[in-house]
Protein backbone atom coordinates (compact mmCIF):
# COMPACT_ATOMS: atom_id res chain seq x y z
CA UNK A 1 0.00 0.00 0.00
CA UNK A 2 3.01 2.71 0.86
CA UNK A 3 4.68 1.59 -2.25
CA UNK A 4 1.51 3.07 -4.34
CA UNK A 5 2.16 6.45 -2.59
CA UNK A 6 -1.00 5.83 -0.40
CA UNK A 7 0.96 6.81 3.32
CA UNK A 8 -1.90 8.22 4.67
CA UNK A 9 -4.11 5.20 4.32
CA UNK A 10 -1.40 3.31 5.47
CA UNK A 11 -1.07 5.37 8.71
CA UNK A 12 -4.61 4.95 9.16
CA UNK A 13 -3.72 1.32 9.09
CA UNK A 14 -0.76 1.40 11.58
CA UNK A 15 -3.12 3.40 13.79
CA UNK A 16 -5.68 1.08 13.83
CA UNK A 17 -3.32 -2.00 14.52
CA UNK A 18 -1.57 -0.32 17.20
CA UNK A 19 -5.01 -0.57 19.41
CA UNK A 20 -4.51 -4.27 20.09
CA UNK A 21 -2.98 -5.43 23.04
CA UNK A 22 -0.52 -7.48 20.70
CA UNK A 23 0.75 -4.45 19.21
CA UNK A 24 4.55 -5.06 18.45
CA UNK A 25 7.38 -2.67 18.68
CA UNK A 26 8.11 -3.74 14.60
CA UNK A 27 4.60 -2.05 13.90
CA UNK A 28 5.24 0.80 16.05
CA UNK A 29 8.81 1.22 14.30
CA UNK A 30 7.30 0.51 10.23
CA UNK A 31 4.19 3.38 11.30
CA UNK A 32 7.58 5.86 12.41
CA UNK A 33 9.01 5.56 9.07
CA UNK A 34 5.73 6.42 7.68
CA UNK A 35 5.12 9.18 9.70
CA UNK A 36 9.26 10.54 8.62
CA UNK A 37 7.51 9.73 5.18
CA UNK A 38 4.94 12.17 5.45
CA UNK A 39 6.99 14.24 7.78
CA UNK A 40 4.55 14.27 10.59
CA UNK A 41 6.64 15.03 13.64
CA UNK A 42 4.19 15.41 16.12
CA UNK A 43 2.69 11.69 15.06
CA UNK A 44 5.99 10.32 15.01
CA UNK A 45 6.34 11.74 18.65
CA UNK A 46 3.30 10.11 19.80
CA UNK A 47 4.58 6.56 18.40
CA UNK A 48 8.15 7.23 20.02
CA UNK A 49 6.21 7.66 23.26
CA UNK A 50 4.31 4.07 22.57
CA UNK A 51 7.79 2.92 21.81
CA UNK A 52 9.01 4.04 25.13
CA UNK A 53 6.01 2.71 27.15
CA UNK A 54 7.24 -1.07 25.61
CA UNK A 55 10.44 -0.29 26.62
CA UNK A 56 9.30 0.32 30.25
CA UNK A 57 6.45 -2.58 30.26
CA UNK A 58 9.96 -4.88 28.70
CA UNK A 59 11.53 -3.59 31.72
CA UNK A 60 14.04 -1.39 29.57
CA UNK A 61 14.65 1.87 30.91
CA UNK A 62 17.10 2.90 29.26
CA UNK A 63 16.12 2.25 25.88
CA UNK A 64 12.76 4.22 27.16
CA UNK A 65 14.61 6.51 28.09
CA UNK A 66 15.65 7.15 24.20
CA UNK A 67 12.76 7.01 22.33
CA UNK A 68 11.08 9.62 24.59
CA UNK A 69 14.42 11.99 24.05
CA UNK A 70 13.67 11.08 20.43
CA UNK A 71 10.19 12.02 20.60
CA UNK A 72 11.00 15.74 22.24
CA UNK A 73 13.61 15.64 18.89
CA UNK A 74 10.26 15.52 16.76
CA UNK A 75 8.16 17.49 18.69
CA UNK A 76 9.96 19.57 21.76
CA UNK A 77 6.22 21.10 23.15
CA UNK A 78 4.83 17.35 23.43
CA UNK A 79 3.60 16.77 27.10
CA UNK A 80 3.65 13.24 27.09
CA UNK A 81 6.85 12.97 25.99
CA UNK A 82 8.21 15.66 28.73
CA UNK A 83 5.83 13.53 31.64
CA UNK A 84 7.32 10.28 30.68
CA UNK A 85 10.75 11.92 30.80
CA UNK A 86 10.38 13.52 33.91
CA UNK A 87 8.69 9.93 35.27
CA UNK A 88 11.90 8.26 33.71
CA UNK A 89 14.20 11.22 35.77
CA UNK A 90 12.29 10.37 39.39
CA UNK A 91 12.97 6.99 38.63
CA UNK A 92 16.54 7.08 38.11
CA UNK A 93 17.12 9.44 40.91
CA UNK A 94 15.01 6.80 43.40
CA UNK A 95 17.52 3.98 42.10
CA UNK A 96 20.71 5.99 41.90
CA UNK A 97 19.58 7.90 45.15
CA UNK A 98 20.76 11.40 43.61
CA UNK A 99 19.70 13.37 40.91
CA UNK A 100 20.46 12.93 37.52
CA UNK A 101 21.97 15.21 34.68
CA UNK A 102 20.16 18.69 34.30
CA UNK A 103 20.42 18.60 30.54
CA UNK A 104 19.90 16.30 27.56
CA UNK A 105 20.77 16.54 24.20
CA UNK A 106 18.38 16.15 21.59
CA UNK A 107 18.92 15.55 18.15
CA UNK A 108 16.08 16.42 15.36
CA UNK A 109 15.81 12.97 13.46
CA UNK A 110 15.79 13.40 9.46
CA UNK A 111 13.35 11.37 7.46
CA UNK A 112 14.96 7.96 5.91
CA UNK A 113 13.60 6.42 2.77
CA UNK A 114 11.65 3.04 3.68
CA UNK A 115 10.08 0.20 1.47
CA UNK A 116 7.61 -1.35 3.88
CA UNK A 117 5.50 -4.38 2.84
CA UNK A 118 2.06 -3.13 4.74
CA UNK A 119 1.07 -7.04 3.35
CA UNK A 120 3.83 -8.31 5.14
CA UNK A 121 2.93 -6.55 8.64
CA UNK A 122 -0.86 -7.59 8.36
CA UNK A 123 0.03 -11.06 7.73
CA UNK A 124 2.59 -10.99 10.81
CA UNK A 125 -0.12 -9.57 12.82
CA UNK A 126 -2.64 -12.11 11.85
CA UNK A 127 -0.59 -14.90 12.12
CA UNK A 128 0.23 -13.17 16.39
CA UNK A 129 -3.35 -13.44 16.74
CA UNK A 130 -3.97 -16.59 15.73
CA UNK A 131 -0.88 -17.83 17.88
CA UNK A 132 -2.63 -16.15 21.10
CA UNK A 133 -5.80 -17.48 19.87
CA UNK A 134 -4.48 -21.37 20.11
CA UNK A 135 -2.87 -20.75 23.50
CA UNK A 136 -5.93 -19.07 25.15
CA UNK A 137 -7.68 -22.27 23.75
CA UNK A 138 -5.24 -24.63 24.63
CA UNK A 139 -5.51 -23.51 28.45
CA UNK A 140 -5.36 -25.79 31.20
CA UNK A 141 -7.17 -29.24 30.37
CA UNK A 142 -10.04 -29.49 32.44
CA UNK A 143 -11.32 -33.02 34.09
CA UNK A 144 -15.16 -34.08 34.13
CA UNK A 145 -17.00 -36.49 36.75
Amino acid sequence: MEEAGNLDQAAGIYHELSKSPHATERLYRLWLANCERRQQWREAAVVCCELGDLALAAQEPAAAHEWVVTALAYDPDNPRAARRLERLKEWGESVRGGPTADRITVKRRMPEDFDIDLGELVTAFQEGVQQQVEVDDAGPASTSA
